[in-house]
């Protein structure tokens, strides 16, 4: 009798071990692919734009001459944004930002769950600052993102 409850014990915390394993290698393979970011569990602040008055589109290797940096945050603690992948579409001076995100159950375990994200576009220099405007890509709404704007080498 002894040998055959060892036996059980020996046989769930076998299965435990695989179904923990299972777990961690979807996890992982999950963890490396990135989906588009649901709008509505987006937190966007501290957004700031730089542009370059005086870039006049010569180089080559530059196809952009404005900056922006910005905090992102998710609302749901399994799903974190991947800063590389933020995308800034520019329709003439209406700028709109699109990103993707990484789920991971590890995720509940980090603590800095605001991620920096920097892109760079080309605003052509005809639009004025007051006519830039900040939008996510994709948003029914006309809800703009507030942001700070500042001139470098006038």
């Amino acid at each position: 009798m002894r040998k055959l409850n060892f036996g059980i014990k020996q046989k769930r915390i076998l299965m435990g071990l695989v179904f923990i394993l299972a777990v961690l290698l979807i996890n992982t393979l999950i963890s490396t692919t990135s989906f588009q970011a649901n709008l509505k569990s987006l937190e966007i602040s501290n957004v700031n734009i730089i542009r370059d008055i005086s870039y006049n589109g010569e180089s080559p290797n530059r196809d952009w001459d404005t900056t922006i940096n910005l905090d992102m945050k998710s609302k749901n603690v399994f799903f974190k944004f991947v800063a590389n992948d933020l995308l800034v579409f520019n329709d003439k001076r209406n700028l709109t930002i699109q990103t993707n995100w990484s789920i991971s159950i590890f995720n509940i375990f980090d603590t800095q769950r605001t991620v920096q994200a920097n892109q760079s576009v080309l605003i052509s220099d005809d639009v004025s600052n007051e006519d830039i405007t900040l939008k996510l890509h994709g948003d029914k709404s006309d809800r703009l993102i507030p942001f700070h704007l500042s001139d470098i080498n006038n």
